[in-house]
């Protein structure tokens, strides 16, 4: 009987257990690494939001903020973006944006913004579309 309970034990911890989160100092040098053209020094906050799944991949998506009051005190800079991480260590890309998503779903990175104006970022295919309308403007797939 005891063994049964571990036994059940054991497989119902490897059911609900989830892939080990990368530390943002992690992130930071992986990103680095692999070309990201964001702000990785300074005011930065590097979010983990879900998985997005593209046909037969699976990418991480991030949001990546960064701020900077300059000389301090004075008018606040800032730069938001989606990050896509796959397999938890290779760099896919980012697209700029004004606002956090309200949801990831396993197809769709949603915004609050009206559905006429583009307020989703979906995959065609296995890959993440090089441009996208988010709220009336044009967000390039970026490197």
């Amino acid at each position: 009987m005891k063994a049964s309970i571990g036994c059940l034990l054991l497989l119902s911890a490897s059911v609900f257990a989830q892939a080990p989160r990368t530390s943002t100092s992690t992130l930071r040098q992986l990103l680095a690494q692999q070309g990201f053209s964001g702000a990785l020094e300074g005011k930065i906050a590097i979010k983990r939001l879900g998985v997005l799944h593209c046909g037969s991949r699976s990418l991480e998506v991030f949001y990546h903020s960064w701020e900077e009051s300059h000389p301090p005190g004075k008018a606040i800079h800032a730069a938001y973006r989606i990050v896509f991480l796959e397999n938890g260590h290779k760099y896919v890309g980012q697209y700029k944006v004004q606002d956090p998503p309200t949801k990831v779903t396993r197809t769709a990175i949603v915004f609050d913004y009206p559905e006429g104006d583009g307020n989703t970022i979906a995959c065609e295919g296995d890959a993440l579309p090089e441009e996208v309308t988010l709220d009336g403007a044009d967000a390039v797939l970026l490197k």
